[in-house]
Order: C-alpha cells, then sequence, then structure tokens
C-alpha cells in the first residue's frame, strides 16, 4: 500500500508540474509556424508539459499550445512530442489585448528628438555617449519605463516567464534623418535603446561599422550632407577624401590619405550626386 502511495504521489505530480512560456512571433501566419515555434520553446524546458503562449502584435493574434515531450525508455524507439491547441481564457485574452494596445502607443508614430539632444542620426555612429543621451531624453519623455512596466505585467499575468518581446520604434532627427531603436522591455532594470537602423536624409542607410565606410555607393545632396558621412566614417578610423569626379559634394579636391578611401561622383539630376567609394 505504502509503494502505491508513493507512486500515485509521483503521478500526480508529474501531471501537475506544468510550465509555462511566452514568447513573441510577428513573423508567424500559417499554423504550421506557430507550432514549430511552440515546439522549439518546449524543447528547451525541463518540464514534461508546457503551455506556449505565442503573440503576435503585427496580427493582434496569440495562441497556446500544450507540449507533452516524452522521452523514451526503450532503446531505438524515438521521443515523441503531443501538441494540441488550447483555448485561451478571458483573462489570457483580455491581458494580451492589454498589452497590445501599450505597444502600439509606443510604435504608431515616430517620435521626434529635439536638437539640443541630436540633430542627425549620424551623430549616434560610432559615438555611445550619443547613443546613449538619445536614448535616456527618450525613455524619459515618452515614459518608457511606466509603459514598459504595465506592457511586462498584462504579459506576466498570462505566463510567469515572458521571454524575446522586443519593442521596435522610429525616432526622428531635425535635420530629416531617422533611426529604428529596439526596446527590451524589463522590470527593475534599466532601459536602453539598440540601433538597428539609421538612415540619413538623402536615404542613405548609415554605416553602423567600419567597413560600411570602406566601399558603397551614395547619394548627397549637398556638400554639408558628404561632409557628415566623411567625418563619422573618420570616428570608424576610416579616412575618405574627395577624389575624382564631376565637381561639388565629393567631386573633385585632394588626392587623400595614403592608404586611405577616396569617392568618385557624379551628377545625377539638378540636386543630388551619386558618389562610389573606393581604396586611394
Amino acid at each position: 500500500m505504502r509503494k502505491l502511495l508513493i507512486s500515485l504521489s509521483v503521478l500526480a505530480f508529474s501531471f501537475s508540474s506544468t510550465a509555462s512560456v511566452l514568447t513573441q512571433c510577428n513573423a508567424c501566419s500559417s499554423d504550421s509556424s506557430y507550432k514549430n515555434v511552440a515546439s522549439y520553446i518546449a524543447s528547451g524546458e525541463s518540464s514534461t508539459t508546457t503551455d506556449v503562449f505565442i503573440v503576435n502584435f503585427q496580427t493582434d493574434i496569440m495562441k497556446k499550445y500544450r507540449v507533452v515531450n516524452l522521452k523514451s525508455r526503450e532503446p531505438g524507439v524515438p521521443d515523441s512530442v503531443q501538441m494540441v491547441e488550447k483555448t485561451l481564457t478571458s483573462i489570457e485574452s483580455s491581458s494580451f489585448f492589454t498589452a497590445a494596445d501599450i505597444r502600439r502607443e509606443l510604435t504608431s508614430a515616430p517620435h521626434d528628438i529635439p536638437a539640443s539632444v541630436a540633430n542627425s542620426a549620424y551623430q549616434l555612429a560610432g559615438a555611445s555617449y550619443m547613443l546613449n543621451n538619445v536614448s535616456d531624453y527618450f525613455i524619459a519623455s515618452a515614459s518608457i519605463a511606466t509603459k514598459s512596466t504595465a506592457f511586462l505585467s498584462s504579459l506576466a499575468v498570462i505566463s510567469g516567464k515572458v521571454t524575446n518581446v522586443p519593442i521596435t520604434v522610429e525616432l526622428n532627427f531635425p535635420n530629416g534623418s531617422s533611426g529604428i531603436f529596439q526596446i527590451t522591455p524589463t522590470i527593475g532594470a534599466s532601459l536602453g535603446l539598440k540601433v538597428l537602423q539609421l538612415k540619413d536624409a538623402d536615404n542613405n542607410t548609415i554605416p553602423l561599422t567600419a567597413a560600411g565606410y570602406k566601399s558603397g555607393t551614395y547619394q548627397f545632396r549637398s556638400q554639408a550632407a558628404y561632409d557628415e558621412f566623411t567625418a563619422t566614417a573618420l570616428r570608424f578610423g576610416v579616412s575618405i577624401s574627395p577624389g575624382g569626379g564631376t565637381g561639388g559634394a565629393g567631386g573633385t579636391g585632394g588626392t587623400g590619405d595614403s592608404g586611405g578611401y577616396q569617392t568618385t561622383c557624379v551628377e545625377a539630376g539638378s540636386d543630388h550626386r551619386i558618389c562610389t567609394i573606393i581604396p586611394h
């Protein structure tokens, strides 16, 4: 009898110890893509049974899967995975839509950065202190910490373990440049911006590494725009000088530093030039 009681208690524990994880997949569209994510997330949990919540903020959909990973104890018999989609409870559904509303408030429109903080997205490339200045201003002015806590708190009602739910925001700068940044919401920790992409007023993607200033073709509508590009390159240790061309921004000029890079530029209309970076 004692053996039977012990066996029953272990069995009861195995059924009650269900893990719960919430993750994000904004690229998921088909049932198979959601199921693949659920299977992958559950495989990383030590529990045999895992409830996986997958949120898609692009389509305002949340799916819930119960995944059971059964380990085979027979030689030559593979492990098996059982998965079933579960119906969301009213609390789970309402908490998701609350989180989605908070996220939408942050991402629905670009946020403006004043010139007193940073006039151009170029100022952030290769200058960590400028990125920190912009991050501090944005997080304080847009009440990001408060909204981040509310966002995560809503998701925590659904699952005690929340992973991979970054938020992407767009910031605009006074000179017409812009940037796409990522925030990873956390509770009780400092927040910061991660640069995903910077774009200047001439629609060039601003390189974030030295390699980006050693090759490629860019368009500039003014000498000032060209000068800002080359000044940023210098912060990465890359010297770019005007070389051959038809004059104007990055056109005729000095021969550049030995071992550096130069641009050759041609007119591409009345208002801009196309410049190509080549080794000097």
